[in-house]
């Protein structure tokens, strides 16, 4: 079976697919390193505008993409989007919400940089997902909401390298999360049931989608 970040990347493909579209728009992918997931969505959107975001800290490891027009390095928890008002038709934000500290903050300023009518591709891991049940059913914490330098949840004691998931959403939450910065909610997928890196139950998730992996919502402004 895939690795679950392979399973990540597919949810967020398809709803990608679901936006695609061959207009001229301008779109800002958050946390765009990844240059496969970057070229990959590059082919949904032919004769679109890119621009893209990255941590601070990650300045000079990387170039710039020749397809990007301008890719900025910065903490999202600290410092505003330097766009205009109204000015990108999408965003997309795959695994980057969960690391950030300002969440409040920094929804407010996609609110801002997004048209009216423009849409928000955000996926995050899913709070509530079987795996974090299971943890606390056996009085674990949850391992995607990392509270310390290393897991308190059943794979206690192995590092969350710095604390890189400092928030953690169940799928309501986050839905009720992004209403409160109005957002309108437009539809949600999720992956398989998750078990360990490789290992899923298949289809569980297709009826209890509460307790799928990781979610995948479109949001309209």
């Amino acid at each position: 079976m895939k690795h679950y970040r392979e399973k990540d990347k597919e949810i967020y493909y398809k709803q990608i697919l679901k936006v695609s579209t061959n207009k001229e728009i301008k779109i800002l992918e958050l946390g765009c390193t990844d240059n496969s997931t970057f070229l990959a969505i590059k082919k949904y959107f032919p004769n679109a505008k890119f621009y893209g975001t990255e941590w601070e800290e990650w300045k000079g490891k990387f170039e710039k993409p020749i397809e990007l027009e301008e890719l900025h390095f910065l903490d999202l928890c600290k410092e505003k989007l330097p766009y205009d008002n109204n000015f990108f038709d999408l965003i997309i934000a795959n695994q980057v919400l969960e690391h950030l500290y300002e969440i409040d903050n920094v929804l407010e300023e996609l609110k801002r940089i997004l048209k009216k009518g423009g849409h928000l591709v955000a996926g995050i891991p899913n709070l509530a997902a079987f795996h974090e049940r299971i943890s606390i059913l056996f009085g674990y914490n949850p391992s995607t909401w990392h509270t310390s330098n290393k897991q308190v949840g059943l794979r206690n004691g192995v590092s969350t390298e710095g604390r890189i998931h400092c928030n953690g959403f169940t799928i309501k939450g986050f839905k009720n999360l992004l209403v409160q910065h109005d957002f309108i909610p437009i539809n949600y997928i999720v992956s398989e049931v998750f078990i360990y890196d490789n290992i899923y139950i298949p289809f569980i998730s297709k009826i209890f989608k509460g307790i799928g992996l990781t979610q995948c919502w479109i949001f309209k402004k």
